[in-house]
């Protein structure tokens, strides 16, 4: 559901918000938490880095939202 509401977000008004695309990808940025050297963290700090991707994904997408579009 979610994503089918980005997808009209960001393509049927007339200034699309696209970073709605991105926000509905958020959750897939947990994958830099299973591979890479994020996996090597155990307990509170995988939770507050996977927290933390997770949040700077959201950020990314707050800005492209907010951004004018010329």
């Amino acid at each position: 559901v979610v994503g089918g509401w980005a997808v009209i977000g960001g393509f049927e008004p007339l200034k699309p918000a696209v970073g709605l695309l991105l926000a509905a990808a958020a959750p897939l940025g947990l994958w830099c938490c299973v591979w890479g050297p994020l996996s090597r963290l155990r307990g509170r700090g995988a939770s507050a880095a996977a927290t933390a991707v997770v949040l700077a994904v959201l950020a990314v997408a707050a800005v492209l939202v907010m951004a004018p579009v010329s």
